[in-house]
């Protein structure tokens, strides 16, 4: 004589899934220390001021305390990607800054911060209540 619960497991093995594929409904809430720290990570593409390769410092952060918490995780590898993809749309708005004579500099540039501005601020904000932002036109390096 079997369970309901027997039937299930075994025809979730059956079918060659390793799990069920529900996820929890409440999943463990965010503790004011993690949101605090994650507050800070996109920051960290200020550092573009002072030094060449802006993405050290989100890069830090997040090795620092990535194993320690799950959001910071999430948080961290979005704006590391997000810094890199910014770092990448400059080079090529330099390159073609070239090509059509300084056009893109002037247009392209100013553009380009004030997206990464307006981004790095919703980002901050969104980690501040718990919750992780999905940066728009981010080519995703570290997986999810």
């Amino acid at each position: 004589m079997t369970t309901d619960a027997t039937d299930a497991s075994a025809s979730v093995f059956a079918s060659g899934s390793t799990g069920p594929s529900v996820l929890p409904r409440n999943p463990a809430p965010v503790l004011e220390w993690e949101r605090t720290y994650a507050t800070f990570i996109p920051f960290t593409w200020l550092l573009h001021f002072i030094m060449p390769v802006p993405v050290l410092g989100a890069l830090a952060m997040w090795l620092i305390k990535r194993e320690q918490s799950v959001f910071i995780d999430k948080v961290g590898k979005e704006a590391i990607n997000f810094q890199i993809s910014v770092w990448i749309y400059g080079i090529a708005l330099g390159l073609l800054g070239f090509m059509s004579f300084g056009l893109t500099w002037f247009i392209g540039w100013p553009v380009l911060f004030v997206f990464s501005v307006y981004c790095m601020i919703k980002a901050s904000m969104k980690a501040n209540v718990g919750q992780v932002y999905q940066y728009p036109l981010t080519i995703h390096f570290i997986g999810e």
